[in-house]
């Protein structure tokens, strides 16, 4: 369904990454007693900028993967089919005979 939709929409829909831009910094190091620090305007536009390039590389991995997962689940398929169609056919066969 996320490969139809334009990838504003996509960013829209999936946009926790973004907003927590806007929360405290936890990722710097602190001291045990120092609280986390806001990030700056500018280093809040980074992490936006940032977080929308990570959502749209995420979108396009999960496609690849789920494209990948059934060609080979359909290969799987196709490969039981034709090395066991014949057999189930010479069985019913034989069935039929007797």
């Amino acid at each position: 369904m996320s490969k139809y939709i334009t990838p504003e929409e996509y960013i829209v829909r999936n946009n926790y990454e973004i907003t927590n831009c806007d929360q405290p910094d936890y990722t710097r190091p602190v001291g045990v007693d120092q609280k986390p620090t806001m990030r700056t305007d500018a280093e809040k536009e980074t992490c936006k900028t940032d977080a929308k390039a990570n959502l749209l590389l995420r979108r396009s991995i999960d496609t690849k993967e789920s494209v990948i997962g059934g060609l080979i689940r359909g290969s799987i398929a196709l490969i039981l089919f034709i090395t066991h169609f014949p057999v189930m056919l010479r069985r019913g066969q034989e069935e039929t005979v007797k």
